[in-house]
């Protein structure tokens, strides 16, 4: 037995080929299994290995903690001319919702937003920041969560018999040149249905670049290398398939392993039975990380007509309960497709991640409660084809072959469909940046500032006793005092808050009493000619108040100011 395996060994070593090979050829790299190829930067189209063609938008997520109900179905309904596209199309909605890492420059900007501010503003805010950093990445049961959406539209043209632009090099080159042109129409033709289907859109829809791409897929590869350092930049000139993977990740039956990071795959089994405009909504309230993904399919009139077809043949051959339910339930469809509602198929995934085993299970058990009690739907644990279906939920990785193979499509009308849709996202706070950042219901980091509006800064809060008006209240009078230049704050209150913040913030507090005679007087702080023009204003509007025939002209504006600069005086001299 041992002068057999010798013998074996130095015949291998013997050839030297296949020393050669043993040696140093590399095994097949995970990025082959990857479909991108190239962008082209004057259309904004990725070109895909197999010859199709694709582009991707991030699509304006709407805050539904801020909207009236009707807001919400008006945006729902909006959203079915999504389903307009052509047979040779496919559509893939992918909803992200991940962890704020503490490397983020959120932070950053968030701690140097205001560096001419009160000092003790300043401490305050950034230890509210400090707080949340610290409660980053699933460290806390409140670890603030970012969520976007991604829309990839990919268009299968006709071939040509030639394998795809990919293989026309020794084709010759009349070949070449036909196909070449062909290409450019298609290409053009993609081009324009992007345009009409973002103009059509009222949701709004920006285009993603091959960098931007590029940099969500290094992410999703590399989740924790991604956030240790900067990688290379994106190179044109080469397959960005090549580009993204950093450390190998490890595919099984239920899923994909990458930097110790695990992945479950969930799919929706059946057709929700409750379904309701702004329901997608629920899936905000998971406060760990997901992914959900809808990739939709447009089959043709006929194989449409075809299945419902066979359908109905066996249900009426089934004498059962149910399948007299399904079959008038089937009519109902049929009647609605004769109204020119549009049946497409979609796949319904959800992909959670996780360190450890239990924690994945957790985080499951937690989504399969959204899926039953508001949707009330069944879902399936895919515990053999969860790797291919979670590359699936990438980006312009969904093709309808992937669909058939799979067998986790479901048939569904248009306007159900657009119920499905997750376009929703928590609070986010001011736009352009806030003097104070709070933690939303649904833990979005929210910035917010009551001098946001340029035309109109009156704010009133309100809520019930114990709901923290007053804590509220106050974070929104310290942020203030983050402003340059400081501004001077009046406030009349009747808690003991205030004591402690003239006491912090040099100011002077006046206790009134009913009993006693009022003890205000405006000449407090520093004289100034902007402190007279203001006093000078308020006793010309008291005084227009109490008399609104009594007509002010420039004497009397002299008079006041002239009086009030005396009466300063006056006190400075009695003191």
């Amino acid at each position: 037995m041992q002068k057999t395996s010798i013998d074996v060994l130095n015949r291998t070593l013997a050839s030297r080929d296949r020393f050669y090979e043993t040696l140093c050829k590399r095994p097949e790299s995970f990025s082959k299994l990857l479909p991108y190829e190239e962008f082209d930067e004057g259309t904004g189209i990725f070109i895909l290995r197999d010859g199709s063609m694709g582009a991707v938008f991030r699509i304006g997520l709407h805050e539904h903690e801020a909207m009236s109900p009707e807001q919400i179905v008006k945006i729902v309904e909006e959203l079915k001319t999504w389903f307009t596209l052509s047979e040779r199309y496919s559509l893939q909605v992918l909803f992200d919702q991940s962890f704020i890492p503490a490397r983020d420059k959120i932070w950053r900007n968030l701690e140097t937003a205001y560096p001419d501010g009160h000092p003790v503003s300043q401490r305050l805010l950034s230890d509210r920041v400090h707080w949340m950093r610290q409660a980053c990445e699933g460290s806390l049961p409140r670890s603030p969560l970012r969520r976007e959406a991604l829309l990839s539209i990919r268009y299968f043209p006709e071939q040509g018999g030639s394998g795809g632009p990919l293989n026309l090099v020794s084709r010759g080159e009349r070949l070449l040149f036909g196909e070449m042109k062909l290409i450019a129409k298609q290409l053009n033709e993609f081009s324009k249905t992007l345009q009409q289907f973002a103009e059509s859109s009222k949701t709004s829809l920006s285009k993603v670049s091959g960098v931007e791409l590029a940099d969500y897929l290094r992410r999703f590869f590399n989740p924790k290398e991604y956030y240790k350092r900067d990688f290379a930049p994106v190179n044109y000139q080469h397959s960005l398939s090549d580009q993204l993977i950093f450390s190998a990740p490890f595919g099984d039956p239920r899923g994909i392993t990458r930097e110790g990071i695990k992945t479950r795959t969930i799919t929706l089994k059946m057709s929700p039975k409750r379904v309701f405009a702004g329901g997608m909504a629920s899936f905000t309230q998971l406060p760990f990380p997901f992914k959900l993904s809808l990739n939709f399919s447009f089959p043709t009139k006929a194989k449409t007509k075809s299945y419902f077809d066979i359908k109905e043949f066996f249900l009426q051959n089934s004498p059962s309960a149910r399948a007299k339910r399904q079959l008038d339930e089937l009519k109902e469809v049929q009647d609605r497709l004769a109204q020119d509602e549009r049946c497409i198929y979609m796949t319904f995934t959800v992909v959670v991640e996780g360190e450890t085993d239990d924690i994945l299970d957790q985080r499951s058990r937690a989504l399969t409660a959204v899926f039953h009690n508001d949707l009330e739907c069944e879902v399936v644990f895919e515990q053999d084809i969860g790797f291919g279906l979670c590359l699936n939920t990438l980006p312009l990785f969904h093709s309808p072959a992937a669909d058939h193979s799979s067998q986790r499509y479901i048939p569904i009308l248009g306007k159900d469909a657009a119920f499905l849709l997750p376009v929703f996202d928590s609070f986010r706070g001011h736009p352009k940046g806030g003097l104070q950042v709070f933690l939303s219901r649904e833990n979005g980091v929210a910035p917010f500032t009551t001098f946001g509006n340029e035309t109109s800064q009156h704010t009133a809060i309100c809520g019930d006793t114990g709901s923290g008006k007053s804590v509220f209240a106050v974070d929104v009078i310290r942020a203030a005092k983050l402003m340059s230049p400081e501004p001077i704050v009046f406030i009349i209150d009747k808690k003991e808050s205030c004591k402690t913040l003239c006491r912090e913030y040099g100011g002077d507090l006046t206790v009134f009493s009913a009993d006693s005679q009022l003890p205000f007087t405006p000449f407090r702080g520093d004289f100034d000619d902007n402190k007279v023009v203001f006093l000078t204003r308020m006793i010309q509007t008291a005084i227009k108040l109490s008399s609104p025939t009594y007509v002010m002209d420039s004497t009397h504006t002299a008079s006041l100011s002239r009086a009030i600069k005396e009466a300063y005086a006056r006190r400075e001299r009695e003191v």
